[in-house]
């Protein structure tokens, strides 16, 4: 009988969705990088890298991998699929005639999207090194990601009902300066107890488990993309991954290329009680309250409708407990969220 796992010891410096659901990033940008450095090629984290062999001024950009992994207990194997996201194959890859690799325990050259598709069995007790790299026309690596597995799979049923609740557990999620097709993340874990695990929520695969360091570094992500994920600690403790601006509290509005609303937000203040917003058009708003473990906790605004110019609105939050939350805003210029503390 066959169950769903997660494989203890993985390491991996690929940052993919595998929604089919996901558009391809069609940008006109400069993809290319320079000639990378020596040191991006030695298997060891450089001071200047922000995964192995990837990330930061000097690197190719990471590619991080979106898996699940499946074992037989009867057999004595287990299976690993790996999928390179839709938003990770671009156009301009093709026309500069990129091609992604395979390379280390599983060998393959990518000439479709499909073909990034892996499903690799391994013996039980073995490791497993699987590259990948994008490499352009001349060979150069303008992205690199690795999983390195030592297969031992431990039962993922704590993941799918989880019954911890620790107020104290939280995840300050840095948005770090990119390039002009990607950025990357900066996951500062608070509290719970490591190892931890990295899950997408919406397919539910898994950026990286067993992370035993408070501090992760999740990307490349092409710019405009919204992530959607959660850390989970060794008890199966929760908390949302909120991206926010560096030193603000504040999280970018996630528009989409050509939305006709981008603009619309010409100013937000908001405190704990209180929200002021100024838009250019009259337009429906709704804010919702978390949190800092991704719960909802209410809804201060459902689809209401305001008039151009400055709205200033008192929120009723006399049923919050004193604590920090996270106040999400939606208009239809996207979604911008901020940590509020309540006292």
């Amino acid at each position: 009988m066959k169950k769903i796992y997660l494989l203890l010891c993985l390491c991996l410096s690929l940052c993919v969705n595998a929604q089919d659901d996901v558009a391809r990033l069609e940008v006109a940008v400069d993809v290319e990088k320079e000639t990378v450095l020596e040191s991006c090629e030695d298997g060891l984290l450089g001071t200047d890298e922000l995964r192995l062999d990837c990330g930061g001024p000097n690197c190719p950009r990471c590619i991080p991998l979106l898996y699940n992994v499946e074992c037989d207990e009867d057999e004595g194997f287990f299976t690993v699929t790996l999928s390179l996201p839709a938003f990770w194959w671009l156009e301009e890859f093709e026309q500069l005639n990129y091609v992604y690799t395979y390379s280390g325990d599983y060998n393959n050259e990518c000439f479709i999207l499909d073909d990034c598709f892996a499903i690799v069995e391994y013996p039980d007790g073995t490791n497993a090194t699987v590259n990948i790299h994008l490499r352009d026309s001349d060979g150069n690596t303008q992205a690199y990601g690795q999983v390195v597995a030592k297969p031992v799979c431990v039962k993922v049923d704590i993941f799918d009902d989880p019954e911890c609740e620790d107020p104290n557990f939280a995840v300050q999620t840095t948005i770090l300066e990119g390039d002009e097709l990607s950025y990357m993340l900066k996951l500062e874990i608070e509290g719970g107890e490591p190892p931890y695990a990295i899950r997408d929520n919406v397919t539910n695969f898994f950026y990286e488990v067993n992370v035993e360091n408070n501090e992760y570094y999740l990307g490349a992500l092409p710019n405009g993309f919204e992530i959607d994920a959660t850390v989970y600690d060794n008890n199966g403790c929760s908390a949302a991954v909120v991206p926010m601006e560096p030193g603000t509290g504040l999280a970018s509005v996630n528009n989409q290329t050509g939305n006709k609303c981008k603009g619309l937000v010409k100013e937000m203040q908001v405190t704990a009680n209180t929200l002021l917003l100024d838009l250019q058009e009259t337009t429906e708003v709704s804010l919702n309250v978390y949190t800092m473990n991704g719960a909802l906790v209410g809804s201060l605004l459902n689809n209401e409708r305001l008039p151009i110019g400055q709205n200033q609105l008192s929120l009723d939050t006399r049923s919050f407990g004193q604590g920090l939350y996270i106040y999400q805003l939606q208009t239809c210029e996207g979604k911008v969220s901020q940590k509020i503390l309540k006292q």
